[in-house]
């Protein structure tokens, strides 16, 4: 299975404009992507690395059938770009290791800024 991290937008751990009740219309799957031309940094750079398909063609059909799966049953899906440098850099800097729970705060970090920056600050 590919990597997701299988958290909202509108999750508890995301304090930014979170409605009272979930609104499950406006609710996405933030997804990590990667390119094909990092993929190899990538599985050197995390841990769990060698858990992850060996060659990026097939991370990329494992991927897509998943999300082709939650784009089925309703869901939205969020592919949020990680880059090998970017990420490393992130989790030096804030002491964390590159394992899947750092790889779902980054995800989360970029997705968060992301929309911020398009609408503006939330309070």
């Amino acid at each position: 299975m590919p990597d997701v991290s299988g958290t909202t937008l509108n999750s508890s751990t995301e304090q930014f404009d979170a409605p009272a009740a979930p609104d499950t219309s406006s609710a996405a799957i933030l997804v990590p992507w990667y390119a094909r031309e990092d993929y190899s940094a990538l599985r050197e750079v995390m841990e769990d690395g060698d858990t992850l398909p060996v060659n990026y063609d097939e991370w990329l059909t494992q991927a897509e059938r998943f999300l082709a799966r939650l784009s089925r049953g309703g869901m939205g899906i969020v592919r949020v770009k990680l880059d090998s440098h970017a990420f490393r850099s992130w989790c030096q800097e804030r002491g964390l290791k590159p394992n899947p729970h750092s790889r779902t705060q980054y995800t989360h970090e970029r997705a968060k800024n992301a929309l911020c920056d398009r609408n503006g600050p939330r309070f």
